[in-house]
């Protein structure tokens, strides 16, 4: 049989208080152990901020890729886009590079565009109660096109785009690496 071994913090033995009454194992725990309240430094308080915003920052900011030549010379085939996630307040502005799902017209023509995350970069054009060809845009619908028009799927083939279709704003494209450092040939 083992025999348990008396901590000496905590004897079994009942032991006074500085008033002289007795206190049991339990009691004696009791005023041994303290629990305070975690006090919010300055230093807490930053570290908590830090993490939460870099974490927050990590679901708002993206690197998106371009494939295809619709939105070049801005964005090159191979570049990325640096995107933040629109907010739910956040109205798409006039001149804005952004990333938006594919229409409901492109997906009902091609159904394998359902199964794949493909989205698209476009320009804003026109925003709602501008006049484009014979349409005024309505409230929350954008006209979007791509800087190279001759080589994009826009707004011209399917329409306005719905607000609720906008997922991010471009503020950076990074260049093809190919393009920062070119590959010597042999």
């Amino acid at each position: 049989m083992v025999q348990e071994k008396e901590h000496p913090d905590f004897p079994e033995e009942k032991q006074s208080d500085e008033e002289g009454a007795d206190l049991g194992a339990e009691d004696a725990f009791q005023k041994y152990i303290r629990v305070e309240q975690p006090k919010f430094t300055k230093a807490r308080i930053a570290t908590f901020c830090g993490a939460f915003l870099g974490s927050a920052w990590f679901l708002l900011i993206h690197l998106t890729p371009v494939t295809g030549s619709s939105m070049a010379p801005a964005a090159l085939d191979g570049s990325r886009a640096l995107a933040i996630v629109y907010m739910p307040w956040e109205i798409p502005q006039k001149g804005q590079m952004v990333q938006i799902r594919i229409p409901e017209v492109i997906l009902n023509k091609y159904p394998n565009y359902k199964y794949i995350r493909v989205t698209l970069l476009k320009r804003v054009v026109a925003v709602p109660g501008e006049k484009v060809g014979s349409t005024v845009l309505a409230k929350n619908q954008y006209w979007v096109q791509g800087d190279n028009t001759n080589e994009s799927a826009d707004s011209r083939v399917f329409g306005p785009i719905p607000r609720s279709d906008f997922l991010s704003h471009v503020v950076y494209v990074v260049p093809p690496l190919s393009r920062l450092w070119p590959l010597r040939k042999s």
